[in-house]
Formats: structure tokens, sequence, C-alpha cells
């Protein structure tokens, strides 16, 4: 399902945790503007919804369009966690399509989000050792996966 503003309004009320820590670490301190700026540079978006409550909006930001690098973003509730098995199932055919578009996935995501580390390796996802952000100074792994 396409995102609307509410579904932005009631990921930034609702954000786990880890996600909002991720957020401030990478120097974004408004979080539903994060969240908005990130689906305004997106190609690919979607919200998934677990019984009609939003559990995460995720997106694909392209970064060049020549070599075909973008990069990968998802944020969600605590009902990800609570529901890890049914954004498995979900999630390789969105991997593919973001893939067939964009043949070299890269971002970034904090050394510190345990679920989203884990995620991240079952879903195929190499991670490099974690290195200081750019702007904050904070441990993020750089992850990637190449078509």
């Amino acid at each position: 399902m396409q995102p609307t503003a509410a579904h932005v309004d009631e990921l930034a009320a609702n954000l786990r945790a880890a996600d909002r820590w991720e957020l401030m670490c990478s120097g974004h301190t408004d979080h539903r503007k994060a969240i908005a700026d990130s689906l305004g540079y997106s190609t690919h978006m979607a919200t998934v919804l677990i019984d009609g409550r939003v559990a995460a909006i995720f997106g694909l930001v392209p970064l060049s369009l020549v070599t075909g690098v973008a990069a990968p973003w998802l944020l969600g509730t605590d009902l990800v966690t609570q529901n890890r098995r049914a954004l498995m199932r979900v999630a390789p055919a969105y991997i593919a399509a973001m893939a067939r578009a964009y043949p070299h996935l890269i971002n970034l995501v904090h050394a510190e989000n345990e679920f989203a580390v884990r995620w991240l390796r079952r879903a195929g996802f190499t991670l490099h050792a974690p290195e200081p952000h750019p702007s904050t100074g904070h441990p993020f792994h750089r992850f990637e996966m190449k078509a």
C-alpha cells in the first residue's frame, strides 16, 4: 500500500525505540520530517499494515541512475519485531523488485540496532564493519546487496 500522510504520522508517533535512536544517531531530530523527506526522495515505497495498523514504511532512494545504486530504508513500530516472520515472508519480493530497478543497494544501519542488523543479514545483505557516521560519529554498518 502506498504511504499516506496519516501513515507517516502514525509511524512517527510509534517508532521502535531502536529506530528512533538510529535516526537521532544519524542526525535526524525531527522523526516525522525524516520519514516524509525519505518518502519524497524514494522511487519505490510501501506501508506495511498489520491488523490495520502501521508496522513499517520502507522506500528506495536513488543515489545514481547511471550506475544503478540506490539506498533502501525501512522504519518500523514494535509491530515489526512482534511479527518478524510476516516481514520475512513479504520482504524477498520487495527486495527483488528493488534490485531489478537498482542492481546495487547500499545504506547504513546503526550498529546497536540489533534487530535490523540480524534482519538485514537474513534478507541477504552483506554488512561491513562499523564505522563512525560522517555527521555524528556514532557507529554504523554499511550494508549492501549487488544483483
